[in-house]
């Protein structure tokens, strides 16, 4: 049997955190241990729960780039994905460069979100 995946997610629409509960919830390998609508409840999520991935939400109220920076020194197993309506080159380096794993975007399928944060979990950071 594999790993179970804890994940927290950080997104400020209700009902988008709502969908991604809702597809991920068959997936016997992933379980969404928290959610947050703010990059500060982000960190407080993370720290109290120690998921093995974070999705947040790159336009989150608060700073975002901050909170990884936070989440890589006080949970660094914890992985970091971006989620993401759109996002240009300068916003992928420099969250590439804070420590950011991956990138979904919002519009995904739940197998392909599935499948994306099975990857995400298994590179080496």
């Amino acid at each position: 049997m594999e790993n179970l995946i804890r994940i927290v997610i950080a997104d400020h629409h209700i009902d988008y955190r709502a969908s991604v509960v809702v597809a991920l919830n068959d997936e016997h390998d992933l379980q969404i241990v928290g959610q947050a609508h703010s990059a500060l409840g982000a960190l407080q999520i993370a720290l109290e729960q120690h998921p093995d991935i974070l999705l947040l939400d790159h336009g989150l109220p608060g700073d975002s780039m901050s909170i990884i920076s936070a989440i890589h020194s006080f949970r660094p197993r914890t992985k970091i994905a971006f989620l993401a309506t759109d996002i240009d080159n300068e916003q992928a380096d420099l969250a590439t460069l804070a420590g950011v794993n991956g990138y979904l975007f919002k519009g995904i399928g739940a197998t392909q979100m599935a499948r994306s944060l099975r990857i995400i979990q298994s590179t080496t950071m």
